[in-house]
């Protein structure tokens, strides 16, 4: 691969950015936009093929925190206001 790499896939974004690759946002229309990686040689390639066959490795919770910030990003770059999700309750609390 050559050049620079472009995505829609927010899960693809973020496993990239939680390896240690950078990228700028593009905006395609009103509400869409896509991920934009530099050139990340041989290592940027292998990375998007583990993760096409579905064998790529990440730690969950390390992938939570960093789809969260790639996701506020987005909202940000679109001039959304960042949207919170509901706060669950333990089924301790549920029960109550």
């Amino acid at each position: 691969m050559s050049g620079e790499f472009r995505t829609d896939d927010m899960a693809l974004a973020t496993v990239l950015r939680g390896q240690g690759f950078t990228y700028r946002l593009e905006r395609l229309g009103h509400r869409k936009a896509v991920w934009i990686f530099d050139d990340g040689g041989e290592s940027l390639d292998d990375l998007i093929d583990e993760y096409e066959e579905h064998s790529c490795k990440v730690e969950p919770r390390a992938f939570t925190r960093d789809l969260a910030e790639v996701r506020n990003e987005l909202f940000k770059f679109l001039g959304e206001p960042e949207r919170r999700q509901p706060r669950r309750t333990s089924p301790d609390a549920a029960s109550a």
